[in-house]
């Protein structure tokens, strides 16, 4: 019998692929991310989740602005949990 539904991934299954994406696909490595230390990050977390101009950090890429913004809410959360996450990572090292 073949299977006709998708699976559903967890949340943080879902985050830890958008992370995995950020690593792989980006290059977003801790060594990357020690740049980000006036909480860039958090304020790109923040941007995520809200769109607010006020989050978007200083300095950055403007052209990301469109791509989070085209993102569904889904999407937006789990890049919102993969920056939380490469910020803890970032603060661990």
């Amino acid at each position: 019998m073949v299977a006709t539904t998708k699976e559903i991934m967890t949340g943080i299954e879902i985050i830890a692929q958008e992370r995995k994406d950020q690593l792989e696909k980006h290059g977003f490595t801790t060594e990357h991310d020690q740049q980000y230390g006036k909480h860039e990050l958090v304020r790109f977390a923040m941007y995520c989740l809200t769109l607010a101009e006020v989050h978007y950090p200083e300095g950055w890429d403007e052209s990301w602005k469109a791509k989070i913004a085209a993102k569904s809410k889904q999407e937006r959360l789990a890049v919102v949990g993969a920056c939380c996450a490469a910020e803890i990572d970032r603060l661990n090292d």
